[in-house]
């Protein structure tokens, strides 16, 4: 499975466990360490070097979501 997919399906399963709550879920992309720079922390720290999740939440997703979050996360990547 290609790193594209299995951040897509991270973002789709975020998406589920925060449906109708006006939480906006999308995935960041570029920048000088943006999600697939090898020089952003997740990515240094990696088998390989690539590949590291970065999930930054609103106060709103924190407080209200972050277990069903940390659930739909922790799903997708047991059953990479």
């Amino acid at each position: 499975m290609s790193y594209t997919t299995a951040f897509n399906k991270v973002r789709q399963a975020i998406q589920g466990a925060v449906k109708g709550s006006g939480v906006v879920v999308s995935l960041a992309e570029g920048g000088a360490i943006g999600g697939a720079s090898p020089k952003n922390i997740v990515n240094r720290i990696t088998r390989g070097g690539q590949g590291g999740v970065q999930i930054e939440q609103s106060m709103k997703a924190r407080a209200a979501y972050a277990a069903p979050i940390a659930l739909a996360v922790a799903g997708v990547i047991a059953a990479l």
